[in-house]
């Protein structure tokens, strides 16, 4: 059966961040017909030109990187302890244990997500990481809607910088990043995603 969205009753009474923690729905952009959204520069045009999906890092069983892992139509976690948060994305288990201390902190132990900074303001958490490894699909995915038909590469120089902000009943969680490569992007790109608590 296909999951249904929480109502407004079953949002418990935690306050701050804490009432962040829950299961949430991506909306699940695929490939667009128009291609990318990316501002590619002439790197990024070569790259993207080339693609060959024999190449392709899902061959391999490497996840997809963030932002694009909250474009693929599946759930994720949202878990809260005291100061620090674990964000569990369901396709290939990926799990980001975040303090929000502002210090830098790798989530993973081969680095594959970078070093991240995580913090609060206000009642958004803000996520900024960096010191990425290259990846043959580290800015988007052939499937996804950052990629929308070929794999784009990322480099050492990209960035992701994350907000999460919750709506006022509480029952959808706002999503805004700014990705950055310099490598391959003439600009940054700046998404927006609403996710449905379940």
């Amino acid at each position: 059966a296909r999951a249904q969205p929480a109502s407004a009753d079953s949002i418990t009474s935690v306050e701050g961040i804490g009432s962040m923690a829950g299961r949430w729905s991506a909306p699940g952009g695929f490939a667009r017909a128009e291609g990318t959204p990316l501002s590619l520069n002439a790197a990024g045009l070569a790259a993207r030109n080339e693609y060959d999906p024999k190449q392709s890092p899902a061959n391999t069983c490497e996840p997809m990187n963030f932002p694009d892992l909250f474009n693929a139509p599946y759930l994720f976690d949202i878990e809260v302890y005291g100061n620090e948060i674990v964000i569990h994305n369901q396709p290939w288990s990926v799990d980001r244990r975040i303090p929000l201390t502002n210090e830098a902190f790798m989530t993973s132990p081969d680095g594959l997500f970078g070093v991240i900074k995580g913090r609060v303001e206000g009642a958004t958490v803000i996520l900024e990481s960096e010191s990425f490894p290259p990846s043959r699909w580290g800015l988007g995915s052939a499937t996804q809607i950052l990629g929308s038909g070929a794999d784009i590469p990322s480099s050492t120089q990209k960035k992701v910088s994350e907000r999460f902000t919750l709506s006022a009943d509480g029952l959808e969680l706002i999503y805004d990043y700014t990705l950055t490569d310099p490598t391959y992007l003439t600009q940054p790109y700046q998404g927006h995603l609403q996710f449905i608590r379940l």
